[in-house]
């Protein structure tokens, strides 16, 4: 069994935006090669996994995807456009340097490129950059010598960033939106002993592009109880009061733009961390979403809830979480999957 940092280090620099998500596939059965993975069409990876008595069908589940882009046209000099996959901040996108897969399963690089300040116009300066304005530069002269190297339209791009621990324990990296979820899902059936459920883990595909792979995994699995595991961004500003920060354990969320959690889970998860000394922030997000949004409209609806490793600078080349935060989520949801019996969930859906 690898560590946990080891584990969070191979995630992050892996390849897998959506649509991509092989790569993160192969380290769900890598890393747990004890779990019976199963596969659906729509690329989600799965399992279930029967615990002492038939107990309630409990969704763990994170996404494997990350923020990425795709080739969507290439010019006669040999630049191409894009288009992006998930939502980028729009400031963090010009002169990155991006890595690319082809079909050959070869790796290139490219460079998100823009006019310089020095050509724009005032209005154009005020306007800010858009994504249109920018375009990929592969370092060659020719459209003929791209295509040489493999380079076609439709090929999928992640950043470039090699993730690293810090001597304070924080990790820089890409995609801890959502491969600390993963992280810690993997964790979790390293640790998971005797359950009194069955557990389904779940490594969903395409949560950026509207929650995609989840719309499949909840209809087709029918958990009674879903919960999600996401890296969640953090709000910590300079000098401004926060709900969620780095250090300060796993994010229970109560509501974002595309759900309302189930209040009895929140405070179940809330009490068992108070009670076993688990770090955790309740949080109340006025945006976003994850897919969680997607899994509570299933059926007569499922009992759902969010807990999130906190990320600051989501959604961009280089971000940070803590590994407190991560060890700390692993503790608390290795020990609620142990509590989660028939007869505590019925308690909590008919409270």
């Amino acid at each position: 069994m690898i560590s946990l940092t080891e584990l969070l280090l191979e995630l992050s620099g892996a390849f897998g935006p959506p649509g991509g998500e092989g790569e993160i596939r192969r380290i769900f059965r890598t890393r747990c090669p004890q779990v019976p993975w199963q596969t659906q069409r729509m690329g989600n990876i799965f399992a279930e996994i029967p615990g002492q008595v038939g107990g309630p069908r409990v969704m763990l589940a994170a996404h494997m995807d990350e923020v990425g882009i795709m080739v969507q046209s290439i010019t006669e000099h040999g630049w191409a456009r894009f288009i992006t996959l998930g939502a980028w901040p729009g400031a963090s996108l010009p002169a990155q340097r991006f890595r690319f897969h082809n079909r050959r399963n070869q790796s290139y690089i490219g460079v998100t490129g823009a006019v310089p300040p020095h050509f724009l116009r005032e209005e154009e300066r005020q306007r800010g950059l858009r994504v249109e304005d920018l375009h990929l530069d592969f370092g060659v002269p020719s459209r003929q010598v791209l295509a040489d190297l493999g380079v076609a339209i439709g090929d999928l791009g992640v950043p470039d960033v090699q993730p690293v621990l810090l001597p304070t324990g924080y990790l820089v990296g890409k995609a801890w939106d959502d491969r600390a979820g993963c992280a810690v899902l993997l964790d979790v059936l390293q640790r998971l002993a005797e359950h009194p459920n069955v557990l389904l883990p779940v490594g969903t595909v395409q949560e950026e592009v509207g929650t995609r792979g989840m719309r499949v995994a909840g209809r087709e699995l029918r958990p009674d109880v879903a919960i999600i595991l996401e890296g969640a961004p953090t709000d910590e500003r300079p000098g401004a009061a926060a709900q969620t920060v780095l250090g300060g354990g796993p994010q229970l969320r109560y509501y974002d733009a595309t759900m309302i959690a189930h209040r009895g889970l929140v405070q179940w998860l809330a009490d068992l961390a108070a009670m076993e000394g688990i770090p955790h922030q309740l949080a109340v997000r006025v945006s976003g979403g994850t897919d969680a949004g997607a899994v509570h409209l299933e059926g007569e609806g499922i009992p759902t809830v969010v807990v999130g490793v906190p990320v600051r600078y989501a959604h961009g080349h280089q971000g940070l979480i803590s590994l407190a935060d991560v060890e700390a989520a692993v503790c608390l949801l290795t020990l609620a999957i142990g509590r989660l019996d028939a007869a505590t969930l019925a308690r909590l859906v008919e409270a």
